[in-house]
């Protein structure tokens, strides 16, 4: 803290800095002064009628002291102490390091720097406050930071509708100074980097959308086929998908038509063989009519295909009402 002698005429006043503006005010006002505290100098002269002189009580105090010049208020003395406070307060050294290293050409410089210091220990504090949340909470999918010209925020999601438009017009204030990052995926394999193509490509809003309709972990294999099957990466579609998973066959680990024609056969009570008539039948053909009829792929974990009455083009051209931004 520093400490303030304080002289209006005869009467003195001494308070140890920083104190709450109001609370100086007070002080102020029984020995008889009324200015504000913005409009006293920080002057000990003779021929001032208002005298301010400040103490330091330690080494960065004392480097403080040399940048609270004469063009200085006692309101710069009380924010630049407060700074200092709370930096230590918070176990943020900058300021102090700085202070004992002469960094600073003047009260401007600590100030702006001050504000960076603070700025970034509350980023990292809700950067460290979301992903706490999404470790806790399984149906947090994503957590998406936004650095912007006044600060980060951080989001998770999915979020409510009413929150991500409110999100997305706070976005839309900062334009092209705002950068959208994905800070954690719930996902492996390439799905941060979907996710994050989405993020840049089509906005947060869009994004969003996906994360909320994204399949429950135990049908991500089958998911992860079917978009590998569709060759779609644009979140209209990839929703679409998700929303009719059911249309979708998979079989997981199958990777050539003989094994199709097994796996087929076995999901197929009326046409299942004797084991005679397997010696004689010709699986690797059967498998190769199956995948032509109905228009199967090989994709990484197995095998995809979609039962008879449905096609993929009919999917993703059907109509939605979603309005992404």
């Amino acid at each position: 803290m520093l400490g303030a002698v304080i002289r209006n005429g005869n009467n003195t006043l001494v308070v140890e800095l920083p104190t709450g503006t109001m609370d100086l005010q007070t002080k102020l006002s029984s020995i008889g002064i009324t200015q504000t505290v913005d409009r006293i100098p920080i002057s000990d002269e003779d021929g001032d009628q208002v005298r301010v002189k400040l103490y330091a009580s330690s080494p960065e105090e004392a480097h403080l002291l040399s940048l609270l010049t004469s063009e200085r208020s006692l309101s710069d003395a009380n924010l630049s102490c407060e700074m200092l406070q709370k930096a230590e307060q918070e176990s943020l050294p900058r300021l102090k390091v700085c202070l004992l290293g002469d960094s600073y050409r003047s009260l401007t410089d600590y100030i702006s720097d001050a504000k960076k210091v603070f700025a970034e220990a509350a980023q990292r504090d809700a950067r460290e406050e979301a992903l706490a949340k999404y470790e806790s909470n399984p149906n947090i999918r994503l957590v998406v930071s936004c650095t912007h010209a006044d600060g980060m925020e951080v989001l998770t999601l999915p979020m409510d509708e009413r929150n991500c438009v409110a999100a997305c017009s706070r976005l839309e204030e900062y334009g092209e100074s705002a950068v959208l990052k994905i800070e954690a995926c719930r996902y492996r394999g390439n799905w941060k980097e979907i996710f994050n193509d989405i993020l840049q490509g089509e906005g947060l809003y869009a994004l969003n959308n996906f994360a909320e309709s994204f399949p429950f972990m135990e049908n991500l294999q089958t998911y992860e086929a079917i978009v590998e099957y569709a060759g779609v990466t644009d979140s209209r579609s990839l929703i679409k998908l998700a929303d009719h998973i059911d249309d979708f066959e998979f079989y997981p680990g199958v990777y050539d038509t003989e094994d199709v024609a097994r796996e087929w056969l076995s999901n197929q009570p009326y046409l299942q063989l004797s084991a005679e008539l397997e010696e004689y039948f010709d699986f690797d053909s059967y498998g190769s009519d199956l995948q032509d009829e109905y228009h199967g792929e090989f994709v990484s974990n197995g095998y995809v295909f979609m039962p008879e009455g449905h096609q993929l083009d009919d999917i993703l051209d059907m109509n939605d009402d979603m309005d992404l931004q």
